[in-house]
């Protein structure tokens, strides 16, 4: 059974792999910049978790400097989900719209929360509409498996 053949049977039961539960990311800036992502500050890891509406996603680290930059960008991650451009444009200052970018905080269609926590942020991601619950898991789940592979 392939890696996304497994991904997809654990999503369907409602777990997340094992594997997901301790990640550890990527270097600062991970695959296509995503200097606005907390899951590649240097030192952090993500702990994911399905809700009933959407997914959470603990992002943590040791140093006090890594928790700070990793509450900063997911404040920035939800005032950049609450705009609307007229135009999307990927240059890191949250003119995506969602549509873009590869940080697996997923923006498109969701409502973003964010609150700091011992050790890091708690980030809630939510579809716009419950039908989108699965698509998003699924979404988070693969950009969280990208994000711990090298760009080719």
């Amino acid at each position: 059974m392939s890696a996304i053949s497994r991904s997809l049977l654990v999503l369907a039961l409602g777990a997340w792999p094992a594997a997901a539960a301790a990640r550890i990311a990527v270097p600062e800036g991970g695959r296509g910049g995503m200097r606005n992502c907390p899951t590649v500050v240097p030192g952090a890891r993500v702990e994911p978790r399905n809700l009933a509406d959407g997914v959470e996603l603990r992002v943590l680290a040791e140093s006090p400097a890594a928790r700070e930059q990793i509450r900063r960008r997911a404040d920035r991650l939800v005032r950049a989900a609450q705009t609307r451009p007229q135009a999307m444009k990927h240059d890191g200052r949250g003119h995506g719209g969602g549509g873009i970018g590869r940080c697996p905080v997923v923006m498109k269609d969701t409502h973003v929360l964010a609150e700091p926590i011992a050790g890091g942020a708690r980030i809630v991601v939510e579809p716009r509409r419950r039908i989108d619950s699965g698509w998003l898991r699924r979404e988070t789940v693969r950009r969280l498996n990208e994000a711990e592979r090298p760009a080719m």
